[in-house]
């Protein structure tokens, strides 16, 4: 659901995605993730709140980017920006400059007692 709205907020903005990333979740009981995993494993606080964060880069116009960053912000989601990072991509000729742009998402989800 994440992924899938940036990608088409970023289509409705003009924005090209270069990547996303989100941690996961268990998809099998409560069964232990080993090695690297047990730190990409999202987990569910006392209060059944869990903080899934996406990591973006976005590609566009500074305009376009701005407002794919506005929209992302006033999305239908508990979500906050964090963590944004501005390059200008070089050799690129003047009022055509594309702004290479780094960030994260922090989506906040609620899980029921019965689903925890």
């Amino acid at each position: 659901d994440m992924v899938g709205r940036i990608e088409l907020l970023a289509r409705n903005t003009n924005v090209e995605v270069e990547s996303l990333s989100v941690g996961g979740i268990n998809l099998n009981g409560n069964t232990k993730a080993s090695g690297e995993w047990q730190n990409k494993i999202l987990k569910v606080d006392e209060k059944g709140m869990i903080v899934a964060t996406l990591d973006f880069q976005v590609f566009g116009k500074s305009g376009q980017v701005k407002n794919f960053l506005i929209q992302a912000e006033n999305m239908d989601r508990l979500a906050m920006i964090k963590n944004v990072t501005m390059s200008k991509e070089s050799g690129s000729v003047r009022g055509s400059e594309k702004i290479k742009t780094n960030g994260q998402l922090q989506f906040y989800v609620y899980l029921p007692p019965a689903k925890r």
